[in-house]
């Protein structure tokens, strides 16, 4: 798979990795900035996109389930841009990239991935 197809849920590197977004072919790059595996958890900065926003912070952690033996994952983020921009980006990261991302993880996870949205590596 290229570059082209990744989905922003990509597998992360420690430090820089890109990836394209869903709904257009211009490049996000990506910094991680916190992994934690034993709280289960990441935080990564978008530092280069061609969204109108600034100091945007993504945040993503497992929460285990101990009565189902199932997991949660809260996917979080923040970010600054003008007021009259606010709805539709948060519409477009909730929509194209949250939903499309947790579905192709938990798709993944029970190994019937329908090609919605593939997990791939990034250069």
């Amino acid at each position: 798979m290229d570059d082209t197809q990744a989905h922003p849920f990509a597998h992360r590197y420690r430090g820089i990795s890109g990836t394209k977004t869903p709904r257009t072919t211009q490049r996000v790059t990506e910094s991680l900035v916190a992994l934690d595996d034993h709280a289960r958890s990441l935080a990564y900065d978008i530092v280069q996109s061609p969204y109108p926003l600034q100091g945007y912070r993504s945040t993503m952690r497992v929460i285990p389930l101990t009565s189902t033996g199932e997991s949660v994952v809260e996917w979080a983020l923040t970010f600054d841009c003008a007021p009259q921009d606010a709805e539709e980006l948060t519409a477009s990261f909730r929509d194209g990239v949250f939903s499309l991302g947790l579905r192709g993880l938990a798709d993944y996870f029970r190994g019937t991935e329908d090609g919605c949205c593939p997990l791939a590596t990034t250069p």
